[in-house]
Order: structure tokens, then C-alpha cells, then sequence
């Protein structure tokens, strides 16, 4: 059978049960990208981040040497707890979620213009809980299982220009691929979903402004991406009923939110720099 998935069960079905705290997180995008930008807890809108200016400020990209590449990764372990109406505290499960970035960047000779070209995780959420308390009529005091893991990767080529000795410009554009799975009391009455996926497009501006020697100040916009999932399946427990299985699930409204920072950083000491963003996530 085929059926569609409405967004409002998607998200309602999210929410119930989205951690309360995930400090590795802004939302559902990663704090930073790279030791730099990690380091700085994301405030890296003015500040030079290397080939990682590919997930952050495109025109930092334009600070970068004649030639950089850049790997790594984070690793995060969600540490959460779920209280069902009438029921007890249950903590998630021990769970990694590795987020990779590879880049690469070059200034094209002695021009202005530098290129790179990065994949790297934009972020996600997912939780896992074991022997949750249903407390329904059909099933009094009956445990099941609550998980669910979104993931966005993108691949991200990057262009910026130095437009003078001060001030640089760049933009990114993004081709994401995004992930959906989750269990809602699948065992009981609930549901089981997997394999929904989804391509998607959108890009980011940037520039930045070196006032002096010891003051810069940066800005980006990210335009919105929608996501359109299909090709998923869904089994349906009907309780006492039994169990029905669509195939071709699709779930549509699911949109990565547009984005605006603005950010200063102040070089108080050969050593010591510091820096300030403000973020507005739609």
C-alpha cells in the first residue's frame, strides 16, 4: 500500500521526544565546524577559520594561505532522559554520533580570488530510549521503545574575492543530503519508519572586514532548505488489530531554517583573541 506521512505527525512525534538540553548543538546545527570554529564555540563569523570557512563564513576563505587542506571530526554522545505522562524517568541510550568535515582551498595564483570546495555533517538530533511506559487501555504498564536520528550532510563548494586589502566577500553553495528514521511505540501502537531521504539546495553569503589591526567584523546569510523526503517505508501497529506496512512514504514541510549572523572579533593580545556572534535562526 502506499500512503503519505502528514507533517504535523512528523513533527509532533519529533518534539515528544527532542532532548531538553544539547549543548554540542544550536538548534539542530553543530556549534562549529573544525578545532578553529569549535574552539571559539562557534563564534567564527569574523574570525579567520582556515578551509573550515567553507561550513562557516565563505569570506574568511579568502584569509587562507596559497594552499590548504583541512580533515577532521567530532564525536557527539547525547546524554538525555524521558519521562512519559504517568510513567518513570528512563535514560537514553548509550549512543556516538561521529560529525566528519574534509575541505580543501586555494588562492588561484596571485589573483584575488580563492576557491575551495568541503563535505561536512551540518548537524542533526537523535535520541534512543529503551522500555518506555505506554500506559494505554490496550496496554496498561506495557514498555516500548522510543528512537528516532535526522542527519544533514553537505557538500559545499566555495568561492571567495578579496575585494580590497580589508575587505573580502564569498558564497557557498550547498547540495545537501538529508536522513530520517524513528521508532514511536512500534511493538505496541505505534510506528516504525526508515529510509526516508532527501536532496536538497541552498546557499550562503558572506563577507568580511579587517577595521584594523586588532578589530574585524563579519556577516553570512543562509537561504532556507527545503526537504522533501520519500522513497521510506512505514509500518503501522494497529494494536489488537495487527500490523500494516506502506510503502513510498513521503513526508514534505521538513525545512532546514534560512540563518543570519553578524559577528566581531577583538585581538586584545598576540595570544588571545575574542570574539562575539549573534545568530538569528528562522
Amino acid at each position: 500500500m502506499k500512503k503519505r506521512v502528514f507533517p504535523g505527525l512528523i513533527v509532533v512525534t519529533l518534539m515528544l521526544f527532542t532532548p531538553l538540553t544539547a549543548l554540542a548543538t544550536n538548534g539542530m546545527n553543530m556549534i562549529g565546524t573544525g578545532a578553529v570554529s569549535a574552539g571559539m564555540g562557534g563564534a567564527d563569523v569574523a574570525v579567520p577559520a582556515g578551509c573550515t570557512a567553507i561550513a562557516g563564513n565563505p569570506a574568511q576563505l579568502a584569509t587562507t594561505c596559497n594552499r590548504v587542506i583541512s580533515v577532521g571530526s567530532a564525536l557527539m554522545f547525547p546524554d538525555m532522559e524521558d519521562t512519559p505522562i504517568g510513567g518513570s524517568n528512563v535514560d537514553n541510550e548509550f549512543q556516538v554520533f561521529p560529525v566528519p568535515f574534509i575541505g580543501y582551498a586555494q588562492r588561484l595564483g596571485t589573483s584575488r580570488w580563492s576557491l575551495g570546495v568541503g563535505v561536512f555533517a551540518q548537524g542533526g538530533m537523535g535520541v534512543d530510549f529503551k522500555d518506555v511506559e505506554v500506559n494505554t487501555a490496550y496496554y496498561p504498564g506495557m514498555k516500548d521503545d522510543l528512537m528516532s536520528e535526522v542527519g544533514f550532510v553537505r557538500f559545499s563548494p566555495t568561492v571567495a574575492y578579496n575585494v580590497t586589502d580589508k575587505l573580502t566577500m564569498g558564497a557557498s553553495l550547498f547540495a545537501g543530503y538529508a536522513t530520517i528514521k524513528y521508532d514511536f511505540f512500534p511493538n505496541t501502537i505505534g510506528h516504525k519508519v526508515k529510509d526516508l531521504s532527501s536532496f536538497t539546495f541552498s546557499g550562503r553569503f558572506g563577507i568580511s572586514y579587517q577595521i584594523n589591526d586588532k578589530w574585524s567584523v563579519g556577516a553570512t546569510y543562509t537561504s532556507e532548505s527545503s526537504i522533501d523526503f520519500d522513497d521510506g517505508e512505514l509500518t503501522q501497529n494497529f494494536g489488537p488489530m495487527g500490523k500494516v506496512k506502506y510503502d513510498d512514504v513521503k513526508m514534505d514541510g521538513f525545512t532546514w531554517p534560512r540563518q543570519v549572523e553578524a559577528g566581531v572579533a577583538y585581538r586584545a593580545t598576540p595570544k588571545l583573541l575574542l570574539a562575539l556572534d549573534l545568530s538569528w535562526i528562522n
